[in-house]
């Protein structure tokens, strides 16, 4: 098994290999791939574990350097609670007292990217003492037949480009309902294994595995896992 297959291999065992394998290779990618208003690129991935005492461990879903100099946060989620809020206060504070240690004050982006079950969500939170901005996008008006149309034709003629990637990575996530998000993730997983690239399969089969976490359940997950490599 040469070095690509161990990856996709490992892309479906270990959550943490999982999302550092998508992390690296969003480097030189724009957030604009994930429907965010700006077409900053990714320069650098850093760690997304939050150093924070509590009876549970908090951790962003991906931490990117932007060529700009600034930092995106970016986390995605399947429904909104307001309580998020100090959530990504923590996030915020967290990723602010790191580059305060290292004698760097870059400016901050808390970006929030919504499945198709979250039509809007409120943007902010004040009080006199603070007050958190987050950067939503929505998955709800997603075109997912046209993205899978689209998919299916590149994957066909061997032209995968970045931005159908990543549709492919973001379809499960475009579709309401738990059952059909089910079926997607597997449609999607199999779709992956038929790039002839490996390096761009295994791009896909972590990015699917690292925005599906919150949604997949065990069925699925048991299913990926012991699909043969």
């Amino acid at each position: 098994m040469d070095t690509k297959d161990q990856e996709t291999a490992i892309a479906y065992q270990n959550k943490d290999i999982v999302s550092k394998l998508f992390g690296d290779r969003m480097k030189g990618k724009p957030l604009s791939l994930f429907g965010l208003g700006t077409d900053l690129k990714v320069v650098d991935v850093k760690p997304t574990n939050l150093p924070i005492v509590q009876a549970r461990e908090l951790r962003m879903d991906n931490l990117f350097e932007l060529e700009d100099g600034s930092v995106a946060i970016l986390d995605y989620e399947s429904e909104y609670k307001k309580s998020n809020f100090t959530k990504y206060g923590r996030y915020i504070m967290d990723v602010a007292d790191r580059y305060l240690k290292e004698g760097k004050e870059p400016d901050i982006h808390m970006m929030v990217l919504y499945t198709a079950d979250i039509e809007r969500a409120e943007t902010s939170f004040s009080r006199t003492a603070c007050s958190i901005q987050t950067e939503a996008s929505y998955l709800v008006k997603a075109p997912s037949e046209e993205w899978l149309k689209d998919v299916k034709a590149g994957i066909a003629s061997q032209s995968i480009t970045d931005e159908m990637m990543m549709h492919l990575v973001l379809l499960p996530l475009t579709y309401k309902g738990e059952e059909r998000k089910q079926e997607a993730i597997k449609e999607c997983v199999h779709l992956a294994r038929r790039i002839p690239d490996k390096g761009q399969e295994t791009f896909v089969l972590a990015g699917i595995l690292t925005f599906t976490d919150k949604v997949i359940n065990e069925k699925t997950r048991q299913y990926i896992k012991e699909l043969p490599v």
